[in-house]
């Protein structure tokens, strides 16, 4: 629970990077909502060592160090893969190529690790698990291709505030489908204030886009020609594909929950090889240069570095 809350500082540490490093905006609404939803993890998650350091918990709860260190490592990580994408945002690469260049990453350096230094024991999946893992696989690639889209058409601070809906996302499908989640009032409560403010997100992109149309003016019209009606207000695209990502990531974290035999790096494994195959054929079919543009490859490399060091903090914390 505690690496879960410290996994998701990174909105908070990305809306901050990309004001510092890269100027773009974070109005006070964008910071009260992702404070909000970071109130919301923290209610449905109930961190012991935090509660009690807030004297919301009599029991003292001490923190594993490298539970903690590779939770801090994922929020640091995330955050460093979406303030390279927002750098990447002009330079046309397709968001097929940043999962492949994840994948390719993945494939090589999940078993210097796993079989390495974390003496992992790795076997051949059975049938079922394989059919497991191909679903994974899926859900992630879609989940980060939708990742790498909003990105590209919002800013960080809005697109990484959808994160949240993960948490609420998980927490309905854990109560519905896998009968885990706790149905205690703060846990409502924290799904409750996360939703919320996803759907404020989404509303206020939509009239202020309506606002924009309508600062233009009318377009000149022929005289005798009908009017047209007045223009509605559109969800963002971008904030769209991020409420998509958190689904389909949510939907794959229940396949890790089943997955639970395997090790770290040998589940990061399976998924990526399952994921460069997949994004390899469309990208072939869509006739896409798989390693995108000659003068944007070394920041695709440091992106996938950056998600391995994600996915890899994020599945040792959750475990340790």
């Amino acid at each position: 629970s505690d690496a879960v809350v410290l996994t998701y500082t990174s909105p908070m540490l990305t809306a901050l990077a990309a004001s510092l490093f890269l100027g773009e905006a974070w109005h006070s609404l964008d910071f009260f909502g992702s404070g909000l939803c970071l109130a919301g993890v923290m209610m449905i998650s109930k961190p012991p060592a935090l509660f009690h350091l807030l004297g919301l918990q009599d029991q003292q709860v001490e923190l594993p160090p490298l539970g903690l260190a590779a939770a801090v490592a994922a929020a640091t990580s995330a955050t460093c893969v979406y303030v390279i994408i927002r750098i990447l945002k002009d330079k046309d690469v397709h968001s097929l190529v940043f999962v492949n260049y994840l994948a390719m990453a993945a494939v090589v350096t999940a078993p210097a690790m796993g079989l390495g230094p974390f003496g992992e024991t790795w076997a051949l999946p059975s049938w079922w698990a394989l059919a497991l893992l191909v679903a994974l696989a899926t859900l992630a690639s879609i989940g980060e291709t939708l990742l790498a889209f909003g990105l590209k058409v919002e800013t960080a601070a809005k697109a990484t505030s959808m994160n949240y809906l993960q948490v609420v996302f998980a927490f309905v499908f854990q109560r519905t489908l896998l009968h885990e989640s706790s149905s205690d009032f703060e846990s409502k409560l924290g799904a409750l204030l996360i939703s919320l403010w996803g759907l404020v997100a989404l509303s206020k992109e939509a009239w202020a886009t309506q606002g924009a149309q309508n600062a233009a003016g009318p377009k000149r019209e022929p005289l005798l020609s009908e009017k047209r009606p007045a223009a509605r207000p559109a969800l963002s695209p971008g904030l769209l594909a991020m409420t998509l990502g958190a689904f389909f990531f949510s939907l794959m974290a229940l396949l890790v929950k089943l997955l639970g035999h395997f090790g770290t790096y040998e589940l990061v494994f399976w998924r990526s090889v399952f994921m460069f195959l997949g994004t390899m054929s469309m990208l072939a079919a869509k006739r896409i240069n798989p390693l995108g543009p000659e003068g944007s490859r070394l920041l695709l490399w440091l992106r996938a570095a950056a998600g391995f060091g994600f996915m890899s903090g994020y599945y040792y914390a959750i475990q340790h």
